[in-house]
């Protein structure tokens, strides 16, 4: 019961299935961004999104646990490593799955082995940081933002819906569209 009662408090912070931002707590500017299968937190300087850029994911649920996509590929805790990666979703693999869990400050994200994400060592000013699951404590690299993402200070799903009305007639032109978006 405990626990229903914790996912439904989650569930009304984290707009499921938009695009979204996860950032470090104590630096916004600090975000979790997927490059091919590398994860990290990179520093960027700007307050305009693209739809497709790499620090814009979408939290979606699979029964009670929550899975982060970040274009095409997933956050994915291995087993065999502490770094975290990205890749394509196996159904089966529990490495995808995550607990999301509130904190005063913000949110934990946690494997399923009941380590936090925790932003490590930076590699260099371009690179950022890795990302890691290490043992949760709360501490500042652990404790991450969730934002939304609006289009022109208008709500997103005015956003969506009028996107949506727009038709292509050719579907690979659609990499030409330009969509900026704003936080909220």
């Amino acid at each position: 019961m405990i626990i229903a009662i914790l996912l439904l408090s989650v569930l009304a912070q984290i707009p499921l299935n938009k695009n979204l931002l996860i950032s470090l707590e104590e630096d916004r500017n600090h975000y979790i961004t997927v490059r091919d299968k590398e994860v990290r937190a990179i520093k960027v300087m700007r307050t305009v999104f693209n739809e497709n850029d790499m620090n814009v994911c979408k939290i979606m649920m699979i029964n009670d646990k929550f899975i982060i996509k970040y274009g095409f590929k997933f956050l994915f805790q291995s087993i065999t490593s502490t770094r975290l990666m990205a890749k394509e979703f196996s159904e089966n693999d529990p490495g995808f799955l995550f607990d999301i869990v509130e904190t005063r400050k913000g949110f934990m994200i946690i494997s399923q082995d009941n380590l936090c994400l925790t932003v490590s060592d930076l590699i260099s000013e371009t690179e950022g940081n890795f990302i890691e699951t290490l043992e949760c404590d709360q501490s500042s690299n652990q404790i991450f933002l969730i934002r939304n993402l609006s289009l022109n200070n208008k709500s997103y799903e005015n956003m969506r819906i009028s996107k949506s009305r727009r038709s292509y007639s050719n579907k690979n032109m659609n990499f030409f569209k330009k969509s900026s978006y704003e936080l909220i």
